[in-house]
Order: C-alpha cells, then sequence, then structure tokens
C-alpha cells in the first residue's frame, strides 16, 4: 500500500497541476464565415491544448517601457495553423486578416501576411500578444500600426479578410496603380486603426487635398513608421478616386 507521504505527494502535484490549469485563460479561434453564413468556433485553446503548440521566446520591450524582457508562451502562427486544420484549403487561402480581442476590450487588426513574416507570440501565463520589434529590425521598416498589436490577455482571435469587413472602402474600378496601393494602406493602416464605422462618419464628403493635409497633421503613434512621400500621394489618389465612385467632387 502506499505510505502516507507518497499519497500526499500525489495530492500536491495534482492541486499544483489543477492551479496552472486554472491559471492560464482560454483563447478561442473564430472563423467568420463570409457574406451571412455566421462564425464558427474551430478550436479552444486550454492549458493542456496550448502545451502542443510551438513555442518561442523574445526579449522585447513591452508597450511603453524601455526595460527589455524575455516573454516565453506559444507561438500564434502555429497557434492558428493548428486551429485551421478542419478548413479547406479554398477557406484558408480567403483568411488575410487576423483580429485580436483582449480581456480589457483592447483588439488588433493584424495582416495575415505580417504573421508568416514575424513571429508574434502570446506570452504566457496572461496571452499577451507579443511583437517582434527588437529582435526583427526589419519589422521597423513596416508601414503598419505594429504598436498597436500588443493586446493584453487575448481571449478571442477571429479569422477574416479585409474586404469582408471593409468592403464598402474598394475600388470597384481597379486601372490605376497608385490608388490601388493607396487603398491597401488605408485599409491596412487607417481602418485597422480606427475601424469602419469612425472612418465612414468622420472621413465622408473630406475632399483629398483636406486629407492629405490631415495626414501631415496626424500625431505620431510608437511603432508607426512616418508614412513615405509615395505613400501618401498614393493615399490621396486612393481617396479623390473612392470619392469620385461616391459621386463626391
Amino acid at each position: 500500500m502506499p505510505t502516507l507521504s507518497l499519497v500526499l505527494a500525489f495530492l500536491l502535484i495534482g492541486a499544483v497541476s489543477a492551479a496552472e490549469a486554472s491559471s492560464t485563460p482560454t483563447i478561442s479561434v473564430v472563423w467568420q464565415r463570409s457574406g451571412n453564413q455566421g462564425e464558427q468556433v474551430l478550436k479552444s485553446f486550454g492549458a493542456g491544448e496550448l502545451k502542443v503548440i510551438k513555442t518561442g521566446s523574445l526579449r522585447e520591450k513591452g508597450p511603453g517601457s524601455d526595460r527589455v524582457v524575455e516573454w516565453k508562451g506559444p507561438l500564434l502562427g502555429s497557434l492558428l495553423d493548428e486551429a485551421m486544420k478542419e478548413m479547406t484549403v479554398e477557406a484558408r487561402s480567403q483568411v488575410d486578416l487576423i483580429v485580436l480581442k483582449g480581456s480589457n476590450g483592447e483588439q488588433a487588426w493584424i495582416p495575415r501576411a505580417f504573421l508568416t513574416r514575424y513571429p508574434m507570440l502570446l506570452a504566457q501565463p496572461g496571452l499577451d500578444s507579443v511583437v517582434p520589434v527588437k529582435s526583427r529590425p526589419k519589422l521597423q521598416g513596416e508601414e503598419l500600426p505594429h504598436d498597436t498589436y500588443w493586446i493584453r490577455g487575448v481571449q478571442r482571435v477571429e479569422l477574416t479578410n479585409y474586404r469582408e469587413q471593409f468592403g464598402r472602402f474598394y475600388l470597384k474600378r481597379r486601372t490605376d496603380p497608385a490608388a490601388v496601393r493607396g487603398e491597401k494602406v488605408f485599409v491596412q493602416n487607417c481602418l485597422g486603426c480606427h475601424g469602419a464605422g469612425v472612418a465612414a462618419a468622420g472621413w465622408a464628403g473630406w475632399e483629398s487635398a483636406a486629407l492629405a493635409e490631415k495626414l501631415k497633421k496626424h500625431p505620431r503613434k510608437p511603432g508607426f513608421q512616418e508614412m513615405p512621400v509615395r505613400s501618401e500621394r498614393a493615399l490621396t489618389s486612393y481617396w479623390s478616386a473612392f470619392r469620385s465612385e461616391q459621386g463626391e467632387h
């Protein structure tokens, strides 16, 4: 028969394992299907499920901090690969936008291509998203508001696409390369930060010249590189073409 000390040891191990499991939040990956098909929860990851996801470590400064610390946790890209296994190849190919939602209401709109280039991770135990700014210097040259990609306590990851979310801002006529490039800048930077509702309410009726002036006065945000002149011109070309299609002059 097992001794009392051995029984107590097993009980203690079980209690520690239970405490670890309860301290690790659950994160759900949800597919926002196109049209009126609604959403589908692809997978929910608890402590046990997260253990089989490939992990990584990054030495990075947190948002608003100058202190470099080591972050460890499952790689966001690997977590998405696991969740998307049951999707068809065609459905996976349509996902180009990842939305992270945190426990305090924060959310980040991240191009899926960004995650294939840069290994973001979900730092344990709280599953905070971590962006590899210091360890991947090339990232600092991206024309994306990557500082907004840091989300505390990620609880939900939504798979969707830009056209589904922001379709009304896409050009019908796509013959002007500068305008099409500006469309991408607008959708990934402006709408990714402000959201379609704010854009529709706040920018409708603006002249292209007014948009250019606003860009010059836009407050600098940490992690958001100053927009090159070429991109500013592309953005104003897009806005002019968009207003023309809307019948605004």
